[in-house]
């Protein structure tokens, strides 16, 4: 089997934003791998986290929001650490980006054409690119190992707040663990008093019965049994009276236990941490007493201390990274001045070559005597084809002036209307052949400036030249008329083109599709679908395909990614989400996705998803799962191997759990599945 080449590694990725309620987790430690020339589809509820990721890998995370944790691969480099002047040259350039609704994506004031090209002139200044491209690997190298020294300090200094404030971050520690108990037992007291008041009510409702079915009948055995009854029921009532009261008693009494192991526990740890320090401290003083030597010193000190330890090793690596700094700086700034040498000569040389051709094209200009005369008579066709203009004019004014009936006036008019058509014809072709001919050596000229300008940067004309091509080639009709047409003179789907080419213009090797179909009609959708394959055919593009619609992926997807609260859930090909699904969520998706011969009753999914400001314990879905187990509220399952291909993050899936089915709609709908790709092969 041929190995297929990795474009795009996501590991681990967690992505939050700072709000005033506090942290949002929207991505949770999320993980994928996209190959050269696939589709990867990620498919979830809005707010799962999908938009967020595709955002973090193109560098356009909102203000308020941070990486918290993980990694980005493209092209050996890990784009979490890159800065925005490298973000820039990435952006566009190699991964491209399609976004949700087209008319914002687009500015409703400016003319599509120049919205296509403005990026192109921007991005395109070659020379400066091939400069930038001769000493990238330098310029790399040496960023690298500055971001290295930043955050070497960044660590140290984090360790010395830590080390510091290490009593007073413990005693946090210990104050919230017990603070957690406490609210636990609160939350258990109320629910508990809860239960009990429901069942006193209920009793109460059961005593209030009884006494009305007393008054409504005569019968003494009856009347005997409801008495019985109401006396069962005022014995449970005070029986949960006295529960009540327990409950109360027991929350306070283990609360005050609670507070006194709080307080013992904390004296406990002080007293722990002073005689460790002061342990620390005699040790110090007792090898200062002995070394003089400041490097004997120093490794004596990160012997009998941790902190030195660590202040040991952070100066050690610190030195040994300036070591290397000194040097790569050097080799940096050193490329970087080859570099502009190299691209200089070559434009110097690019120049000489067109001033060699510019003057060779003025001196044939001045010895053609042969084209003077050509113009001299283009000219004289073009004044001779003006003058029979002007003869027609009065001889239409003569006829017309001396016609006496009002039919030959009307005769005279329109053989005139015609006459001066045919003649604005003769004018206008006199008109371009006496301007070409005029421009013949200027138009050579022309062309020798712009090659020469197209050599050092992308020019307007050849903006011009692409973008009508990539216009053309995404679908747009007229593509030279509408260039110089506004966003509100195209369709829906016709504005999602536009955004298509806009992204296809810097020839993108990656292409991240952000739910571009979800403001479109069904079947202006299907076209932009199909265009997206066959863009991905024609330029070998690897795709990300955002949506929350599993249906749109079908037949386009190589591989789904099923996403719900930060998290992937389950990962497959298509074959595998849709044939063998395993997480209940990605049954609950397929069991809500209509298709036209399902006769079942489509299935809502139960409930909202959760506050990504208290993101869950166990799995985010067990709120809303009706397959859930206990310990899918305790801890979140890791990613189940059900294949080669086919992971899922449920604990159905582990050894000891009970079998569960999947539900009878989905099985039903694999089922169908199944039968029409067996009648295509039939009839194929």
């Amino acid at each position: 089997m041929e190995e297929r080449k990795l474009k795009l590694h996501v590991e681990d990725l967690a992505v939050s934003f700072r709000t005033n309620q506090g942290l949002v987790h929207a991505v949770r430690g999320i993980g994928f791998d996209l190959y050269e020339g696939e589709t990867l589809a990620i498919v979830g509820e809005s707010g799962s986290g999908k938009s967020v990721s595709s955002r973090t890998i193109m560098g356009i995370l909102a203000a308020n929001g941070f990486i918290k944790s993980g990694k980005v691969i493209y092209e050996g480099q890990d784009l979490t650490k890159v800065d925005e002047e490298h973000y820039h040259e990435l952006r566009g350039s190699k991964i491209g980006m399609i976004f949700q609704d087209p008319m914002s994506s687009l500015n409703p004031i400016m003319r599509i054409g120049k919205q296509i090209t403005e990026g192109m002139i921007l991005n395109g200044k070659r020379l400066k690119n091939k400069e930038k491209s001769i000493y990238k690997t330098q310029k790399n190298v040496y960023h690298e190992l500055l971001n290295d020294k930043v955050a070497l300090k960044e660590d140290w200094k984090e360790y010395k707040k830590n080390y510091r404030n290490a009593v007073r971050f413990g005693v946090r520690d210990i104050k919230k663990d017990f603070d957690d108990k406490i609210t636990e037992l609160k939350k258990q007291k109320e629910f508990n008093i809860f239960d009990a008041n429901n069942h006193i009510k209920f009793n109460k409702l059961d005593i209030a019965t009884a006494k009305k079915n007393i008054k409504e009948t005569e019968n003494a055995a009856e009347i005997k049994s409801y008495e019985a009854k109401i006396d069962e029921h005022e014995k449970n009532i005070e029986t949960l009276k006295n529960n009540i009261v327990n409950f109360k008693a027991d929350y306070t009494a283990d609360k005050s236990r609670f507070k006194k192991e709080k307080a013992e526990t904390i004296a406990k740890f002080k007293e722990e941490k002073r005689a460790e320090r002061k342990a620390v401290k005699e040790k110090i003083s007792e090898v200062k007493s002995q070394y003089s030597d400041p490097d004997a010193l120093k490794e004596k000190l990160a012997e009998v201390s941790e902190y030195h330890e660590r202040k040991f090793d952070f100066e050690k690596n610190i030195v040994e990274l300036n070591e290397k700094i000194i040097p790569a700086k050097k080799a940096y700034l050193d490329a970087k001045k080859e570099a502009k040498a190299v691209v200089k000569k070559e434009w110097a040389d690019e120049k000489a070559k067109a001033k060699v051709e510019i003057e060779k094209v003025e001196a044939e200009r001045e010895s053609a005597e042969g084209h003077h005369k050509e113009v001299a008579e283009k000219e004289a066709e073009f004044n001779a084809v003006q003058q029979k203009k002007e003869k027609l004019k009065d001889k239409y004014k003569k006829d017309y002036k001396d016609a006496i009936t009002t039919r030959e006036k009307e005769e005279i008019k329109n053989q005139y209307e015609f006459d001066v058509i045919e003649v604005n014809a003769e004018i206008k072709t006199a008109k371009e052949e006496l301007k070409i001919e005029k421009n013949y050596f200027k138009h050579q000229i022309s062309e020798i400036k712009e090659k020469l300008n197209r050599f050092k940067k992308v020019t307007k004309k050849e903006a011009f030249e692409r973008a009508v091509t990539i216009m053309d080639e995404v679908g747009i009709p007229q593509p030279i008329k509408r260039f110089r047409q506004y966003p509100f003179q195209f369709s829906g789907g016709m504005r999602q083109r536009i955004v298509i080419a806009i992204a296809l213009t810097a020839n993108p090797d990656v292409l991240i599709c952000d739910e571009p179909t979800t403001a479109l009609d069904v079947t202006i959708q299907a076209q932009i679908l199909e265009l997206i394959n066959k863009l991905k055919e024609e330029r070998d593009l690897s795709v990300i395909f955002i949506t929350h619609d599993l249906g749109v992926v079908a037949n386009m997807a190589d591989r789904i990614g099923v996403m719900y609260a930060g998290k992937i859930v389950e990962l497959g090909t298509a074959e595998d989400i849709f044939y063998d699904p395993r997480h209940p969520y990605t049954w609950a998706l397929l069991s809500s996705m209509p298709d036209i011969n399902s006769k079942e009753r489509l299935l809502a999914i139960p409930g909202t998803p959760p506050n990504m400001l208290y993101p869950p314990k166990g799995d985010a879905f067990a709120d809303r799962n009706q397959y859930a187990m206990k310990i899918d509220f305790e801890r979140q399952p890791p990613m189940f191997k059900v294949s080669d291909t086919h992971t899922a993050a449920t604990w159905l899936l582990h050894k000891d759990a009970p079998k569960v089915e999947m539900p009878e709609i989905v099985q039903n709908r694999i089922n169908r599945m199944l039968n029409q790709d067996k009648g295509v092969k039939a009839n194929g």
